[in-house]
């Protein structure tokens, strides 16, 4: 627990309003420096948790507690990663991967403080408690602001001496009358480095209301999906983690899906050049995905493989690096080049002061927003069924992919309006749409993977050539991924039919009506 003390509190008043408790005796003042870790999307404070890493001495320890406690639930000598997965192994390591997964680490924010331990000892010289006075502590290094912190007292419980440890809380309290600090240490110095806490998520959460005219919503989602493309931009251009970009994609199929099903609502010149502009942005983004795609689930490849014949892949994963490399080199110039930027700024431009650029709108853009999220949910939904019940044993694979892009439209659009209708309601729908997408999805994964390992088998590549050995691993994966696709395939028609039932059709009849 944490206490606040007034400014100059002296140790000697603390010696004397515990000499009735306990003998305490203190160790010398150490400089310490403590730096504060998480992902970019906040995956850590998502689960209650805070990385910390505490340097002292040259003595480096780090740790993961939860938010509102202060014993650590892993704790090793070592200074923060990078990634999760460059830990040594344990639990450390294991915990924080199962949590940040691919996500890197980025240090929030630091502050360097003079610390003063002090321990507790009843008359048999034992330790019942532990005290740490943490003085003239200074925060913001990363903003530049140097603040000085309130001083704080932590005291720490030492297992066996519960009751001492509840006695010490009274005595620090109503003895000498300190405040309990009123938020962890952590909370403080978020604040003082300007940074807020959960302030990214690439999930959109909206908040609109049935009567809201349409246009000035679709100029919301539009500038949400814009601020995540700008707030990953960076990321995705330096490739930080793999993250950035698949957030950076996902905000342009949203775009790109949002001018599409609501584009005729808007000026037809606007309309058609940021549809072109945007499907450019997602073919540019597009080879450095399919190779991360491959990277992320090359040891998911390995274990489809015999013990003896997975370590053959690792000239395959070289090879994949190298091609992930040379095509993120191509990506981050283009990010970086005049198309790109004008491409934000004139989009940004527009959103902004739509009057001024584009023309007029519509009329239909008066419209209330539950009579165009209505119409076009309806006929996303008809859509589907309609591709769906089309589908069957001799349906190519072709046939399964449009209806996987009619339900991620589908999906998209759900996801925008959804504040308009009762989550009781919708949540079935919803719930029946997911596990037709993952079955649709992983289907075409695994035609796409297939398809990729076969071309790498077999395109020429003189500067290094994969052995033999290789090669015939590969051919084997690649019978292991067609054979688990077949198996996809054959959970369709169950994952379709949930979704087509009729308690998942009512709610389009109820929700989904049109306006009377």
């Amino acid at each position: 627990m944490d206490y606040l003390l007034p400014e100059h509190f002296p140790i000697t008043r603390l010696r004397d309003g515990l000499r009735n408790f306990a003998a305490l005796t203190a160790e010398p003042l150490r400089e310490t420096r403590l730096r504060y870790f998480d992902s970019f999307d906040w995956r850590l404070y998502g689960r209650g948790l805070v990385l910390e890493e505490e340097t002292t001495d040259g003595a480096v320890d780090l740790r993961l507690r939860r938010l509102d406690g202060l014993d650590p639930l892993n704790r090793i000598a070592a200074s923060a990663p990078d990634f999760a997965g460059e830990l040594s192994p344990g639990s450390l390591r294991d915990t924080l991967t199962e949590i940040v997964e691919m996500r890197r680490l980025f240090p929030l924010a630091e502050i360097r403080c003079a610390v003063q331990r002090l321990a507790l000892l009843d008359e048999r010289q034992k330790t019942v408690a532990r005290l740490t006075v943490m003085d003239a502590i200074t925060g913001g290094a990363d903003a530049g602001t140097g603040r000085r912190l309130p001083l704080r007292l932590r005291s720490e419980a030492v297992r066996g001496y519960a009751r001492e440890s509840r006695e010490l809380d009274r005595v620090l309290r109503w003895g000498l009358g300190l405040q309990i600090a009123p938020e962890d240490l952590w909370h403080t110095v978020m604040r003082d480095a300007g940074r807020l806490p959960g302030d990214y998520t690439s999930k959109p959460e909206f908040l609109f209301a049935p009567g809201q005219g349409t246009e000035a919503v679709i100029r919301a989602i539009f500038a949400h999906l814009l601020d995540t493309l700008e707030r990953n931009l960076e990321g995705t251009r330096r490739n930080l983690d793999s993250e950035f970009l698949h957030d950076f994609r996902v905000a342009i199929r949203r775009t790109r899906a949002l001018l599409g099903q609501l584009g005729r609502l808007m000026p037809k010149a606007v309309r058609d050049r940021f549809r072109a502009e945007f499907a450019w942005l997602g073919t540019i983004t597009g080879p450095v995905r399919d190779l991360d795609v491959h990277l992320l689930g090359f040891d998911a490849y390995r274990r489809l493989l015999p013990p003896d014949v997975g370590p053959e892949l690792e000239p395959l994963r070289a090879l994949l690096i190298a091609h992930q490399q040379t095509a993120q080199r191509r990506l981050a110039e283009e990010l970086a080049a005049p198309r790109c930027r004008k491409l934000f700024a004139d989009w940004r431009a527009w959103l902004e002061n739509p009057a001024a650029r584009g023309g007029p709108w519509p009329e239909a853009a008066a419209l209330p927003l539950s009579a165009t999220a209505n119409g076009r949910i309806r006929k996303m939904v008809r859509r589907a069924l309609r591709e769906g019940n089309a589908i069957d044993d001799r349906s190519p694979p072709e046939d399964l992919h449009e209806l996987r892009k009619t339900c991620k439209k589908l999906r998209y659009l759900l996801e925008f309006f959804q504040s308009l209708y009762p989550p009781e309601a919708i949540s079935p729908l919803l719930r029946a749409l997911k596990k037709l997408q993952d079955n649709l999805g992983e289907f075409q994964d695994l035609e796409v993977h297939a398809h990729a390992l076969r071309t790498f088998a077999t395109a020429p590549n003189a500067e290094s050539p994969l052995p033999p050995k290789t090669l015939l691993a590969i051919g084997q994966l690649s019978e292991r991924l067609r054979g688990r696709q077949r198996q996809v395939r054959a959970e369709f028609a169950a994952r379709f039919a949930a979704f087509a039932e009729a308690e998942n059709r009512r709610p389009v009849h109820e929700l989904f009506r049109k306006e009377p």
